[in-house]
């Protein structure tokens, strides 16, 4: 939900996702910087409860089932929205996550995009409703898992991983597999020096559960544990 951006003056460590790094991957969308957004817990505004999380696609008796085992919980969420802006510039439009929803099925669910801090997996994920809506299993031995469970506030949502193809063009419609040609293209053809970035063909790679200092790009990505049914 855009890539993972690390502050240098913080984090002075090389990401494979910044956006100078690895143009056409995104680690979507946590960002160093500070959030205005007032957010509960987990990471979402409440009013965005009754308006993004309907999981219509999910089985009925999916949320009868505390936990799959003693050692897991089973959480939901919603991981993106397609009808804001993020913070890295990345402009989602509906068909394209649609169409790539399915992809986050199966993914690793990490910590701050940090492929080291493996805590779970992503089980299921559908597009519903302009939000990416997702059901994930957790480890309860994590650090992390312990925190959200005890609605810890530091835990503020999650971020996408993602690559995708191509970056179109929203006043020609031209169609870029480099980000370079890209902006070139933009600064020096449509004189535009303050734009959106449109992904199309993306692929999700995994999860990420993101923890303070660390902010969501999108707002209103949640992650949600399900007890005795009910998140």
């Amino acid at each position: 939900m855009g890539e993972y951006v690390f502050d240098p003056l913080k984090e002075p460590k090389k990401s494979q996702e910044a956006i100078s790094c690895k143009p056409k991957t995104t680690a979507e969308e946590t960002t160093s910087q500070g959030s205005t957004v007032p957010v509960g817990s987990f990471g979402i505004r409440p009013d965005y409860y009754k308006v993004l999380e309907s999981f219509s696609w999910v089985p009925k008796d999916a949320f009868k089932i505390e936990d799959r085992s003693k050692d897991t919980v089973f959480v939901k969420g919603v991981a993106l929205r397609s009808d804001i802006v993020s913070k890295n510039h990345r402009h989602y439009v509906d068909e394209e996550v649609l169409r790539s929803a399915r992809t986050l099925r199966g993914t690793a669910f990490v910590v701050n995009h940090d492929q080291s801090r493996i805590i779970g997996h992503v089980e299921d994920s559908e597009y519903e409703d302009g939000a990416l809506e997702y059901t994930a299993i957790l480890k309860k031995n994590k650090p992390e898992v312990q925190m959200l469970l005890n609605k810890d506030p530091r835990v503020r949502g999650v971020s996408v991983d993602a690559d995708y193809r191509i970056n179109k063009c929203i006043r020609c419609g031209q169609e870029f597999a480099d980000i370079e040609q890209f902006t070139k293209h933009m600064h020096e053809v449509e004189k535009v020096f303050n734009f959106n970035y449109e992904p199309h063909g993306i692929h999700f790679k995994g999860l990420s559960m993101v923890i303070e200092p660390e902010v969501p790009g999108i707002e209103g990505t949640s992650v949600i544990p399900i007890t005795g049914g009910k998140p």
